[in-house]
């Protein structure tokens, strides 16, 4: 399995989305697998006030034996706010 995710982080007075993040992962048949992807980020010292971030990720399946392809449909997608104090 392919996986792509992404993300972005705003908050009052800045914001930052970086490159996404791509992992591979073999998974063999009858079992289940996972992908995590990390990201951190310090909001020391930075202004008072609301903020969000957003996540999303895409994963893609290839079987083996005949190559095939296969995007898994939707994106999971995430979001979520917070108070710097």
């Amino acid at each position: 399995m392919y996986s792509t995710a992404k993300m972005g982080l705003y908050w009052n007075g800045g914001s930052v989305t970086p490159p996404p993040k791509e992992d591979t992962e073999i998974v063999s048949a009858n079992n289940s697998g996972s992908i995590y992807e990390d990201w951190v980020f310090s909001l020391r010292n930075k202004r008072k006030g609301k903020g969000s971030m957003w996540a999303e990720g895409g994963l893609d399946i290839r079987h083996f034996p005949t190559n095939e392809k296969v995007s898994l449909s939707p994106l999971a997608y995430a979001t979520t706010t917070f108070e710097i104090f």
